[in-house]
């Protein structure tokens, strides 16, 4: 099936029928390319609306989304309740 008009309804239907597979080079800081940066097609989205190329957030942005956004496991509990399931 062909992409013939450009409306979210087409798009929608194309999608159902679409896997997506994301492939990439792993990078660290001794072989990071910038180039394949700008391809990276996995991307984290992070609680203040930014989003991070996959291929840059371990080695570069992962402390500082844990810093500013991270929480112990006390203070999760402490502001989660607990789901009660009724049976």
């Amino acid at each position: 099936m062909l992409l013939k008009k450009g409306s979210y309804g087409s798009l929608r239907a194309f999608m159902h029928n679409v896997i997506m597979l994301g492939l990439m080079h792993f990078m660290d800081p001794f072989n990071m390319d910038l180039e394949r940066v700008q391809y990276c097609d996995i991307n984290y989205p992070t609680p203040d609306g930014k989003i991070i190329p996959f291929c840059t957030y371990n080695n570069i942005y992962r402390p500082y989304v844990e810093g500013k956004f991270g929480k112990t496991l006390e203070q999760f509990q402490k502001e989660r309740k607990p789901i009660q399931l009724k049976l």
